[in-house]
């Protein structure tokens, strides 16, 4: 059962949650239990006899004894006056007051009614007076702001009745002090010229007509209220959102597509649905298999390997071969889905890029400008243009159709590399342990490179983007303490680390994958496909089959209960529940 407890997550106070009831194989290094000890779990000593218990309970039913609620670990009329609100907005009015009544706590003050009466009423000179002044507790820069919207809702209103001289006058005497910047009041100005209301209603500035848009701006005020002082809309609601998403996330074997929502029992899930064995061994290829990729539909799945050849495996139903494209005259280490999957791109140490055909499996252009290997290779757009990186220090753009590079950036060496979803930013990982990022199509440095600290005989080999291209997955390569890191991009800030594989030679691939993106896999060394849980870092399995080094993972983009491994044995395999 849950233990009451209090939750800080995000700055949100979330009670009533446990930890996943299930275990994993493989449990953080973090976690320690009464069953890693060698203990059983045992029942709570009772501290009395049972007669004891049998005449408390007996008193209890006849009203012989009082039961005092045990003390609650936050404010007990903030407690209430969130209770009060989310029974109004239930539509229990008269509940709510019997409740603020008989707890003697009142969800709004009268300084917080009359501002809300004034706002929509529109009495807007009421309302500036009382922002003015000291009775809401405003700090000053959210004063300011809070006077800025009302004025600016009293000069939208101004226009909408086709007062011009009122609304100068409110803009020159009031707004200009009050706007954040000059460019604001330049805004709002630019409404004075409409000919008509209707024209009015059309600008992009205008928010709505006058008296319909003043819920928005109460609410707008109620946000620069200091805290005591409102309930945020919908809190309870909030909260409970909060608490259930919190419980989902922090379940190791959550993998189901809807998201949890009893509020009755705490959220907990088993291993049905996680991909754990193998389903399929495909065996066509007649070398090791350096990496794979799942087409965006997910219904094909394309290998790369070191017998010189690209295969692209139907996986509709049985895995079956649909081409086997045999043009590279050597090894092959990287394959590349168009967006729309109806062109894959293959590369390797032949120097050479290839275009083909899925459909066909028609080779229908090789791209040359490269002079060492080609170690990665992504799309950028819907309209045929991609991008190549090398040893050889050079970050080429290609159109398709076009033998002849669109573009060139000297200097990078490119050990891989991986577009955003939206083909605005490149982030790729260098030999001197570098992740940079440029901005697309510029090709301009952005300042959300990261620098890792590793030692001489560490480095980061290969990379990955979560879907929403926020966080950044690197397989970071040891002797001793080799990882996988999970980095939120725009903060720089490492927010996870996955352990337990052996990564100290190869170049070892790890992916996103299951529903929300909430497991990574990578593979390993010593034969294993390592599978943790992404919010908590825990290993829930290592699971074996395979006999060699497994170089690339590749998680079903549609199937979020499939991935596939490939491996230095030859084989892939089909992993599912």
């Amino acid at each position: 059962g849950g233990v009451a407890s209090l939750i800080g997550r995000g700055g949100i106070l979330v009670a009533g949650l446990q930890d996943d009831s299930s275990t994993a194989d493989y449990p953080a290094a973090s976690t320690v239990t009464a069953e890693a000890n060698g203990k059983q779990a045992s029942k709570p000593e009772s501290h009395g006899h049972a007669s004891d218990l049998h005449e408390h309970m007996h008193q209890l039913v006849n009203g012989q004894q009082h039961v005092t609620a045990p003390p609650l670990p936050w404010c007990k009329e903030t407690y209430v006056r969130i209770m009060v609100q989310a029974m109004r907005d239930l539509g229990y009015t008269n509940s709510a007051t019997s409740l603020e009544l008989e707890a003697g706590v009142r969800l709004k003050s009268d300084i917080v009614t009359q501002l809300e009466a004034a706002v929509v009423a529109g009495r807007w000179q009421e309302v500036d007076l009382m922002a003015s002044s000291d009775l809401l507790g405003f700090e000053p820069c959210q004063r300011r702001k809070c006077r800025f919207l009302i004025k600016r809702q009293e000069y939208l209103e101004l226009l909408e009745v086709q007062d011009v001289t009122g609304a100068i006058s409110c803009l020159q005497t009031h707004m200009t002090g009050l706007a954040p910047d000059a460019a604001a009041v330049h805004r709002l100005a630019q409404l004075l010229i409409c000919s008509d209301v209707h024209e009015l209603y059309a600008h992009p500035q205008w928010p709505g007509e006058g008296k319909l848009s003043r819920q928005s701006v109460l609410e707008q005020v109620h946000a620069c209220l200091p805290a005591p002082s409102v309930v945020p809309a919908g809190r309870l609601k909030t909260l409970v959102s909060q608490s259930l998403e919190h419980q989902m996330l922090s379940c190791t074997r959550y993998n189901r597509a809807h998201p949890w929502t009893d509020l009755l029992q705490d959220c907990t899930a088993g291993e049905e649905e996680l991909p754990r064995t193998t389903r399929y061994v495909l065996e066509q290829h007649e070398d090791e298999v350096w990496h794979l990729e799942f087409s965006h539909s997910g219904r094909y799945l394309a290998s790369a390997s070191k017998d010189k050849t690209v295969i692209i495996w139907s996986m509709q139903s049985k895995p079956t071969v649909t081409h086997h494209l045999k043009a590279h005259t050597d090894c092959v280490s990287y394959v590349a889905w168009s967006k729309d999957d109806k062109w894959l791109l293959s590369a390797g140490n032949d120097l050479v890029v290839k275009l083909w055909d899925t459909a066909s499996g028609a080779l229908l252009r090789d791209f040359t400008r490269h002079s060492e290997p080609v170690t990665a290779m992504a799309w950028l757009d819907e309209e045929g243009r991609f991008v190549t990186g090398s040893y050889d220090k050079q970050l080429i753009t290609w159109h398709m159709d076009s033998n002849e590079p669109l573009s060139v950036l000297e200097g990078e060496r490119v050990t891989d590399l991986a577009v955003s979803k939206d083909a605005s930013r490149l982030v790729i990982i260098t030999p001197d342990k570098k992740v940079k990022a440029f901005a697309l199509p510029s090709m301009l440095l952005l300042p959300t490179s990261i620098s890792q600290a590793l030692a001489d005989n560490e480095s980061i080999t290969s990379l990955s983007l979560s879907h929403d291209s926020r966080y950044l997955l690197l397989n970071i390569s040891s002797q001793s303490r080799p990882e996988v890191q999970l980095w939120d991009i725009e903060h720089k800030v490492r927010v996870q680390k996955f352990k337990g594989h052996k990564h100290a030679r190869y170049v070892i691939r790890s992916s996103l994958g299951g529903n929300r993106e909430a497991f990574v896999v990578s593979g390993s060394e010593d034969s294993q496909v390592f599978l943790w849980h992404r919010e908590t870092g825990s290993l829930i399995r290592a699971l074996c089959g395979h006999s060699g080094t497994i170089n690339s993972v590749s998680w079903n983009p549609t199937n979020p209960s499939m991935f596939a491994s490939a491996s230095d044995d030859t084989t892939i395999r089909i992993w599912g529940p």
